[in-house]
């Protein structure tokens, strides 16, 4: 499309559109016996079971990011928003990391979980985290310090002053992986509605302070605020772990101090 000057707005949303249909047609012709054909209302339970608190925890964290956004866009400007945008460029390959540590650590935690137990499958998921971590962390201090002039080269001088936003950004993706890690943990232990209440606690933290963050602190506030919110998130999943690690798979009580099943 954009040799034949046909990309647009609409029509790239269109592609990703059609792309992500044809990748969810293509992974569920492989069950489609199992779930399509023959439905079994007990896989759908125990699915459905896991599914609504990711589901949940998924639309929290999105919703509090358009938040994010749009409250620093009206409190500093939509330069602000494209300067986070530009440096967050930067960091996002790391997105790769940590989609492919999800991806194939989530079916071995749990086929090591039902073969060796939890303290096997905690040992495999520590083992992996740290080299996500390390590999990530290597990548962070190198492109914060040459970000400066790698923002000058990719965009303009202008968004060079902007460059060490790379620092909060690499915080705050360092801090996710380690929420992933929790994550993958919790979900061999097939307990997923502690990473709703940690999504949860983050996006309060963020959405109560973000609009005094950024009246004292500026751009600056906006991004420790993200940090600390991230931070919040990842103490909050962590702090269930050895909870849901101790009561194995009887898990119906576990965060039932703040959410009702």
């Amino acid at each position: 499309m954009w040799q034949t000057a046909n990309l647009t707005g609409p029509r790239i949303l269109l592609t990703l559109a059609a792309a992500c249909a044809g990748a969810a047609a293509w992974g569920a012709w492989p069950s489609r016996e199992r779930y399509l054909l023959t439905p079994q209302l007990s896989l759908v339970r125990r699915n459905w079971t896991l599914g609504k608190w990711l589901s949940g925890s998924n639309i929290t964290t999105s919703l509090s990011n358009m938040l994010f956004t749009a409250l620093v866009a009206s409190l500093l400007g939509t330069a602000s928003v494209g300067a986070i945008r530009a440096v967050q460029n930067l960091v996002a390959p790391t997105q790769v990391i940590s989609t492919t540590f999800t991806s194939l650590l989530v079916p071995m935690a749990s086929r090591e979980y039902a073969r060796a137990g939890q303290h096997a499958m905690i040992k495999l998921v520590t083992r992996a985290a740290m080299l996500t971590l390390a590999a990530s962390a290597s990548y962070f201090v190198i492109i914060g310090l040459l970000s400066r002039p790698i923002v000058s080269l990719l965009y303009s001088d202008q968004y060079a002053r902007y460059s060490s936003l790379v620092w909060y950004l690499a915080g705050f993706y360092l801090l996710g992986q380690i929420s992933l890690a929790f994550a993958v943990a919790l979900t061999a232990l097939q307990t997923t509605r502690p990473m709703f209440v940690a999504a949860s606690a983050g996006a309060l933290v963020s959405v109560a302070l973000i609009i005094p963050a950024i009246q004292l602190f500026g751009l600056d506030g906006a991004m420790m605020l993200s940090v600390v919110a991230q931070l919040v998130s990842s103490c909050a999943v962590g702090w269930y772990l050895p909870t849901a690690s101790s009561t194995g798979n009887n898990l119906q009580d576990l965060g039932g101090r703040w959410i009702a099943e």
